[in-house]
């Protein structure tokens, strides 16, 4: 018997060395096979470095007199109400109460020393028991002045922590993924839908001690991280600045129609958490997906773009598949694409063959080339390359040193990196529509990663980090974050916008936004996309709408890119003050899209 050790490290060795041997694997192999591989390809671009996310260990906080983690344990006197009042050791519903503080006013006439004559203790004593000392009816007399009677803290909050259990299990039993902000959110709801209008933040320290008063706990993931390379940035910088020189002299020997950049993109499907919050102890941890293939199949493009700044009209296709073949049913086709399946969407060196001899080598490509592309190994491979090559076909390879493609390729600089920023608030601004579809009393912002913040003031999600402080938060973001949600979320809100509306703006921002910086020829391409997109738009509007509808809701969608252009341009501004001030830190990332 075969280890599954040894067999995974021989689907690592054959797929970093591009051979075409197949190994078998079981699935749980297969993707500890597929993440080792795309790590060690990693260290061609980057270092890498191991992170993790620690098991949190929880305590009683005595710096939290709000919450105290015996209190799950008491009951209240009638079931369990959200408001209740206390007298001494007895709990009672705020409408006895009133009743008790208008018969003790409802006396006339004045008492000895000339204030309001009031009924005895023993005379409301008969009537409300639960009134049995003069403390009691001093008590009444605060409730008189206010004009509202005031429920016992200490049990709303027991209530809420019961509530919010109850909640907390109906969710893990629907699998869906909790984080502590869930639960923050949770309670707050619980808060707000009961009417306890007491401030109460639900600090950090109460959630823990919560978690831990019910056995919830967070599991922990080990994780590796590619790291994108921080070190010798000045060489970097000039192997660069070599490679564009080099370049331009080669491409001096082709015609602009004759020189292309390749360059492959993943996606997933589905985009999902691997940490959730779980019952202590429970042996299997379940999320809900929209879709489980979703989150296991992704897909690879390899597009070719010429110098002369046009896209060719095919482009090849890799899809993840479980047994790397397209199921007896088959799968989509277009004129436009060669796809193919495989075990995992990471391109294979068999791949790359199919890639040159149906794409590249194919009657509708020149005759002579000059390719660009990264420093993917299987590009260096001219044998392989060779091996289904015409006889009336030539080509020369120039690869981009590893580490300079994020800066240096027209694939990644142009038609990949120049829409991620306005993607980045676009998807903010739908999450948040999504999320809070009639806007709350006080308007939220959510993230991409789930986290939320307050609109109109700094109440929640502004605090300090370990590179910021809030004081700068508020400097940098928080006119911006107001003017995204009025500008950009309002819209999007108002015109119940669909998610195909949504993914054909995102399909004209891809051009729109960065028009300034294209050549004519890059322009003229994205004017034929922004056509066809707009007719596709308009077939989709005749199947559900009038035609006044339709010019409407297409003049608004068209319309809006201006607002995204203007939250493009200002968060690029502000991201280009934190750096040239160093405001706070900046990720690898930024920097480079900050470099357009």
């Amino acid at each position: 018997m075969i280890l599954p050790s040894i067999s995974i490290t021989h689907f690592v060795c054959n797929a970093i060395l591009g051979t075409s041997h197949v190994v078998n694997l079981e699935r749980q192999h297969q993707k500890v096979a597929e993440e080792i591989v795309f790590l060690l390809k990693s260290t061609d671009y980057s270092e890498i470095d191991v992170d993790h996310e620690d098991v949190l260990e929880f305590c009683d906080d005595p710096s939290d007199p709000d919450y105290d983690p015996n209190m799950e344990d008491q009951e209240a006197s009638d079931g369990g109400k959200a408001k209740l009042v206390r007298f001494g050791d007895q709990l009672i519903e705020p409408e006895r109460v009133q009743e008790a503080v208008d018969f003790w006013s409802s006396t006339t006439g004045k008492s000895s020393n000339g204030g309001k004559k009031r009924r005895s203790l023993g005379t409301m004593n008969h009537r409300f028991p639960f009134i049995k000392k003069e403390s009691h009816l001093a008590q009444l007399r605060v409730y008189e002045r206010e004009g509202k009677v005031g429920v016992d803290r200490r049990n709303a909050m027991i209530f809420i922590s019961k509530e919010l259990s109850i909640r907390v299990k109906e969710e893990l039993k629907k699998c869906n993924i909790l984080h502590d902000r869930d639960l923050r959110i949770m309670a707050l709801k619980i808060q707000k839908e009961n009417g306890l209008n007491f401030d109460f933040k639900f600090s950090d320290s109460w959630i823990l001690a919560w978690k831990r008063g019910h056995g919830i706990r967070s599991r922990r993931i080990t994780k590796f991280v590619a790291r994108r390379n921080l070190v010798n940035q000045d060489e970097i910088q000039k192997k660069s600045d070599d490679f564009v020189a080099s370049a331009i002299i080669k491409m001096a020997s082709y015609s602009k129609s004759d020189v292309f950049n390749m360059d492959q993109s993943g996606f997933q499907y589905e985009m999902f958490t691997k940490r959730t919050l779980a019952q202590k102890g429970c042996k299997k941890v379940f999320g809900c997906a929209n879709s489980t293939s979703a989150t296991t199949h992704s897909y690879t493009i390899l597009p070719l773009v010429s110098a002369a700044g046009k896209l060719h009209k095919t482009v090849f296709v890799v899809l993840q598949e479980s047994k790397g073949v397209f199921p007896a049913k088959g799968h989509f086709m277009a004129p436009n694409l060669v796809v193919r399946a495989g075990k995992s969407h990471i391109m294979t060196k068999q791949h790359m063959i199919q890639f040159f001899n149906e794409v590249v080598f194919s009657s509708t490509m020149p005759d002579k080339l000059l390719l660009i592309g990264d420093a993917w190994p299987c590009w260096k491979d001219s044998s392989a390359i060779d091996s289904v090559k015409p006889a009336n076909k030539s080509y020369e390879m120039m690869l981009i040193p590893p580490g300079c493609t994020g800066m240096i390729q027209p694939l990644d600089a142009i038609f990949y990196r120049a829409c991620t920023f306005s993607y980045g608030l676009l998807d903010i601004a739908w999450i948040t529509v999504q999320a809070f579809a009639e806007e709350p009393k006080e308007p939220m912002m959510m993230y991409t990663d789930g986290s939320i913040c307050t609109v109109n003031d700094m109440s929640y999600g502004w605090d300090d980090e370990d590179d910021i402080d809030a004081d700068g938060k508020k400097k940098l973001f928080f006119n911006f974050v107001n003017r995204l949600h009025a500008a950009v979320c309002g819209p999007l809100r108002r015109m119940k916008m669909t998610h195909v509306e949504y993914a054909a703006l995102k399909a004209l921002c891809i051009w729109k936004l960065g028009y300034c910086e294209y050549t004519q020829k890059i322009r003229s391409v994205g004017k034929e996309h922004e056509e066809g997109v707009l007719i596709g738009l308009r077939n989709y509007y005749e199947d559900y709408y009038s035609e006044d509808e339709m010019c409407e809701r297409q003049g608004n969608l068209i319309l809006l890119m201006g607002t995204i252009f203007e939250m493009n341009q200002l968060i690029m501004e502000t991201y280009k003050s934190a750096e040239l001030f160093a405001l706070f830190k900046i990720d690898t990332l930024s920097k480079e899209l900050l470099s357009l």
